[in-house]
């Protein structure tokens, strides 16, 4: 990560200069302001106050005035491309196809993620996210757990729901699986969705393999899911829940 020191940007580097406010002084002692970082791979402003040491190592620092420069021209239409050597700078999209690209695959690598985001969260509405943390232990608990050799996980629960031990251990497992399942699909079309935009030579390209993605993450949506089968014919009347949507 660039050092937070002798940071100094051209004069010209923007059309519009940015006036900033009064310099902020703590018990009347003038403050620094913190610097921003710009991380040109991944296109991304990062603060150390926000991120802390997820900051890239690669990212270039700038003053907080010349990133509201940025956001000021972002909000006017023009976009941020970057130099030869990584610095950001504002174009008019018209007059840069390569800038119009770029920040037409950034929205739509945002907006698919979003797509995702929600498509998963119904399988994990109403749980508790240490709850949800816990579901690969629980599937490991429930793997090795059996009537000689019953896992004191398993046990607890069952013993608190009124559950039988070995019944509860086949429906995690099953829902285990089947949510693996959905996850290893779910992460073959973000991965495609990906390398098709970051591989699209114009805007109409990038618009049209979002359009496929968000297609084919629908169609998951319309799947029926199928509760797992019981392991066996002592467990086959036992009520079994609809797997994933909901707890482990």
């Amino acid at each position: 990560m660039a050092e937070q020191d002798n940071i100094e940007m051209p004069a010209n580097y923007l059309e519009e200069p940015y006036v900033p406010g009064p310099e902020p002084v703590v018990n009347d002692t003038p403050v620094e302001p913190e610097l921003v970082f710009w991380c040109a791979r991944d296109r991304t402003f990062y603060m150390q106050s926000v991120h802390g040491d997820a900051i890239p190592d690669d990212s270039l620092a700038m003053t907080q005035v010349f990133h509201q420069q940025l956001l000021n021209g972002l909000s006017n239409g023009l976009l941020i491309a970057d130099d030869a050597d990584g610095l950001p700078h504002l174009v008019d999209p018209m007059s840069d196809p390569a800038a119009a690209l770029a920040r037409a695959q950034g929205e739509a690598q945002a907006e698919f993620m979003q797509a995702l985001d929600r498509y998963l969260a119904q399988f994990t509405a109403g749980v508790p996210a240490p709850e949800v943390a816990s579901w690969s232990t629980k599937a490991a608990a429930a793997l090795s757990h059996s009537n000689a050799t019953p896992h004191p996980l398993i046990v607890s629960e069952a013993k608190m729901t009124g559950e039988d031990p070995d019944w509860l251990a086949q429906v995690i497992l099953g829902k285990a699986e089947q949510y693996t399942g959905i996850i290893s699909v779910v992460t073959g079309i973000r991965r495609s969705v990906h390398k098709h935009i970051l591989a699209a030579t114009d805007v109409t390209e990038v618009a049209a393999v979002l359009k496929n993605g968000l297609t084919a993450l629908a169609s998951l949506q319309s799947e029926d899911s199928t509760p797992p089968k019981p392991a066996t014919k002592a467990h086959a009347e036992a009520p079994v829940e609809t797997p994933v949507k909901g707890a482990l």
